[in-house]
């Protein structure tokens, strides 16, 4: 490798990181996942909203999905950990050819970061691309929410659109930008979870046991419903509390616990404290040649 690695700045080492992913087949493997699943979830709500007469509009296919529990819990963050995950990590001979080179870990580590953030803004534009595109094919474009979802009577419909107030509060637009932003930042959280781990875990099967038991911890408060007591943490670093616009407080529909300005303080705060502890323990980094 024709490089001096003495003057390599952290730009230089980001550009690295971005090499070793094979981005762009990434990119395109995601987009073709993203679109077959995307379409069979509002093809099932377009097929559901003709049956039933319903006036079903572009909006309601964009919040069918961006308001679906399971489908980031069970499916969109586990892709996420796989698909951000570097077939060259830390401790594969080139990358700690590269990391020896740095003369500060400290470097790397911030690297990594920056990293994180480029990758989980590139997969979230994939994945609200995604969204955006077949919702317009099934229901054109529309400014406003639908008569459907204004109905008080759509809520017997929760299973079918997951309706809540922020409707009543919030125009479309807006909602999306919220939950663009709010996916964005538990996106790059659950990286930054997972480089961690990998950092300073010499053992994979371990940091691949960690962050299923995460990530089954989100599920299994999602689907029994329990947000009290023990498990009372999964309202404050719970992927659902800080990633879906569905589970905020809104107007005078009191079931949940966070408005929208407490759950991004709330994952900005974590996202902090992860970003601390990483930088606080660059010490500790496992390089096999140290």
């Amino acid at each position: 490798m024709n490089v001096n690695f003495k003057k390599h700045t952290i730009i230089n080492l980001v550009k690295l990181n971005l090499k070793t992913y094979n981005l762009l087949n990434r990119i395109i493997f995601s987009l073709i996942l993203f679109v077959i699943i995307l379409y069979q979830i509002l093809y099932r709500l377009n097929t559901f909203g003709i049956t039933y007469g319903l006036n079903i509009n572009f909006w309601d296919g964009i919040f069918r999905v961006l308001s679906y529990p399971m489908l980031f819990l069970g499916l969109y963050f586990p892709f996420i950990i796989m698909i951000t995950s570097s077939s060259k990590h830390t401790k594969n001979k080139y990358i700690t050819f590269i990391m020896i080179r740095t003369n500060k870990k400290i470097n790397w580590i911030i690297s990594k970061i920056i990293t994180s953030l480029i990758l989980s803004l590139i997969f979230v534009i994939t994945f609200f691309l995604s969204v955006f595109t077949i919702s317009y094919i099934f229901f054109g474009f529309s400014t406003n929410w639908s008569i459907t979802i204004l109905n008080p009577n759509s809520l017997k419909l929760v299973r079918e659109l997951y309706v809540n107030s922020f409707v009543f509060q919030l125009i479309p637009i807006k909602a999306y930008f919220i939950s663009f932003l709010e996916i964005y930042l538990c996106t790059v959280i659950v990286i930054n979870i997972r480089d961690i781990l990998i950092n300073y875990i010499s053992k994979v099967y371990i940091v691949n046991l960690i962050l299923s038991g995460y990530l089954f911890f989100n599920i299994v408060c999602n689907v029994y419903d329990l947000y009290d007591g023990i498990f009372g943490l999964s309202n404050y670093i719970g992927l659902d509390t800080m990633s879906l616009i569905w589970h905020h407080k809104f107007y005078n529909f009191n079931y949940y616990r966070f408005t929208v300005a407490q759950s991004l303080a709330i994952s900005l705060m974590f996202l902090i404290i992860l970003t601390a502890i990483n930088l606080a323990m660059h010490r500790k980094l496992l390089v096999v040649h140290d």
